[in-house]
């Protein structure tokens, strides 16, 4: 599943031809974790999210973030519990949402996400995102 996460996210981030990104997020979605009991399903569905709104299809990109604004909530007390790389995946997660808020005009739902990102990032001692979430 990783792979398939990989080669779709890298597509989606260097703006690649659109059914590259979505071929890999499906694999995941509909063969690989068909229950979406994983964290890439919601990682898939982060990058469709990004996807569409990266190509001003906000309709499509607003169903795809809603699956994972609802993970997000969900899993607040999992975060704690969450390893390493599950950690930095879910502050990623949190900076696309993030942005997507931005795009949307939801400054107040972007800030207050962010200032969750900054406490996850100061609490888990993590400073790769931390220059982006400031940025944003």
């Amino acid at each position: 599943m990783r792979h398939y996460y990989l080669q779709g996210i890298m597509a989606t981030l260097t703006n690649q031809p659109g059914s590259a990104a979505l071929f890999n997020f499906t694999k995941i979605l509909e063969e690989l974790d068909e229950g979406h009991q994983t964290i890439y399903s919601q990682l898939a569905y982060l990058g469709s999210g990004i996807l569409y709104a990266r190509r001003g299809k906000m309709d499509q990109a607003d169903f795809f973030f809603a699956k994972v604004i609802s993970y997000l909530h969900e899993g607040d007390s999992e975060r704690v519990r969450a390893d390493q790389r599950e950690y930095l995946r879910i502050i990623m997660m949190m900076y696309y949402v993030a942005e997507y808020h931005a795009l949307s005009q939801r400054l107040a739902a972007s800030d207050r996400l962010l200032r969750e990102a900054i406490e996850c990032c100061a609490a888990g001692h993590v400073t790769y995102f931390m220059p982006r979430i400031k940025l944003l």
